[in-house]
């Protein structure tokens, strides 16, 4: 099966795979290039099919750090090599964070298969790499720096490609960025908690319940 996602979005992201010059920039110190050990740019998918298809925009912050045994080879595969691994974790839903993903996705898309529902959506991260797990092992200003460089190279790029899709920021990471980055789309950001939040999961489903809700309203809009 097809596991990128529409060209355009393709381009916008293939430079970070160059790999991409934040590693000798702004994200030396915060981001690691290591594909090897998984730590290349990742967490991004959807948009199977074209992009018109794109009905919503789902943002996280960024990935979590590589799983144990996650690992990519560099080459000309590297894009597709980590969509299929992201398209297989949501498949699975092994792990709690896509697993309560997968769960947002039916909500906004009941009674859809996953295939489809990734047709329907653009999952992507606001900064698309791994940061130290505290991030008080980085100077504030040196996050800061990396952040805005990557935003400015891919989110931003992204967003205007699908403008006008409700947007779901899940956390307050993912928010912060946005209304720092590109703050013209923050009195359209649909806010929810972020997928690995530890409130319970009856406050999780209330959320996402409401996210999916405000996300269907505005797409039920635009037909």
């Amino acid at each position: 099966m097809n596991y990128l996602p529409a060209p355009e979005l393709r381009e916008i992201l293939l430079p970070s795979y160059d790999p991409c010059p934040g590693f000798q920039g702004a994200c030396e110190g915060v981001a690691t290039w290591n594909p090897e050990q998984g730590h290349v740019p990742r967490g991004f998918i959807g948009a199977l099919g074209s992009l018109e298809e794109v009905q919503v925009v789902i943002l996280v912050a960024e990935p979590g750090n590589p799983h144990g045994k996650e690992s990519y080879t560099f080459d000309d595969t590297l894009l597709t090599q980590t969509f299929e691994y992201a398209f297989n974790l949501y498949q699975t839903t092994r792990y709690p964070y896509h697993r309560n993903l997968k769960c947002l996705l039916d909500m906004v898309f009941p009674e859809v298969p996953l295939e489809d529902q990734l047709k329907k959506a653009w999952i992507t991260g606001t900064y698309l790499c791994s940061v130290p797990k505290r991030e008080d092992k980085v100077e504030s200003r040196d996050l800061r720096k990396a952040e805005r460089g990557c935003a400015e190279r891919f989110l931003v790029k992204q967003l205007e490609l699908l403008e006008g899709r409700p947007i779901i920021a899940l956390g307050n990471k993912a928010r912060k960025r946005v209304a720092r980055y590109v703050p013209v789309l923050r009195p359209h950001l649909i806010e929810a908690v972020h997928p690995s939040s530890r409130l319970s999961n009856a406050e999780k489903r209330h959320s996402w319940e409401s996210a999916a809700r405000k996300a269907r309203q505005i797409i039920d809009g635009r037909k």
